[in-house]
């Protein structure tokens, strides 16, 4: 058996550090979340009394985040699979335009799709101009250079 090269143990020492960096300040938050005092530390003790009184605010929006969760799942298998077998089998450009048009949100940055949402709605006088306090609204009365863009 070969012994390992050089970039062999540079990317497993990459990939460490890289899931150290993200295990770490997880692992303490979730720690400092069953210390019994924070600024004791350890020291202090640990308690699931934060846990349980977590729980006991939000445990029925939890169950009714799971339930929603559950009837999009169960819609997305009895609509989407047999709709997305139908598209696999169907020749032609109509569905590779429709195929398209359904990947479009994951290629569309979030913010990219936001900024479309403000500018098209901006129009109808529900963002800059009738609240004042919207996003759209801040850039435009603190940065002069955009006012002439913003308010037409």
């Amino acid at each position: 058996m070969k012994p390992y090269k050089f970039g062999f143990w540079l990317q497993a020492a990459v990939t460490l550090a890289s899931c150290l960096f993200i295990a770490v300040p997880m692992a303490y938050s979730v720690l400092s979340g069953l210390m019994r005092n924070a600024f004791l530390g350890l020291r202090g003790g640990l308690t699931f009394q934060w846990v349980e009184q977590v729980l006991s605010l939000y445990w029925p929006t939890i169950l009714l985040s799971i339930e929603i969760a559950l009837l999009c799942l169960v819609a997305t298998a009895l609509i989407g699979i047999p709709a997305a077998y139908a598209l696999a089998r169907a020749p032609g450009r109509l569905a590779r335009l429709a195929e398209e048009a359904l990947i479009l949100p994951v290629a569309v940055p979030g913010l990219a799709t936001g900024l479309a949402l403000v500018v098209a709605y901006d129009g109808w006088g529900i963002s800059a101009r009738a609240s004042g306090s919207s996003w759209l609204g801040m850039c435009c009365s603190r940065y002069p250079s955009w006012s002439a863009r913003c308010w037409r």
